[in-house]
């Protein structure tokens, strides 16, 4: 993902997770600005609309909106916390996160 960012700028639009559910009509804007398309406020109310559920995750499916998310892997289990900064570590700091 870096290596095609750093190669194409003008193609790739990177978005953090924690930055879209703590601002999402910021977030947004910038994406539709990116993408020279129309920002639309109904885009913040995806969860009032009908959906086909299909596949989705089912503790996702009963959430309304958009919440705030960080740092949630620390609550794991010490072993998967460790596997994680091992196997995810030099990428999560390449990409501004931190591992601590």
């Amino acid at each position: 993902m870096r290596a095609f960012q750093e190669q194409h700028p003008s193609v790739s639009h990177a978005i953090k997770y924690e930055a879209l559910t703590e601002n999402p009509e910021s977030i947004l804007a910038e994406l539709c600005t990116f993408l020279d398309e129309p920002f639309d406020h109904q885009m913040l109310e995806h969860h009032q609309g009908s959906h086909n559920f299909g596949n989705e995750d089912p503790q996702v499916r009963g959430i309304s909106g958009f919440r705030p998310s960080r740092d949630n892997w620390k609550a794991m289990p010490g072993d998967a916390v460790d596997l994680l900064r091992r196997e995810l570590g030099e990428t999560a700091v390449a990409l501004g996160y931190s591992i601590h």
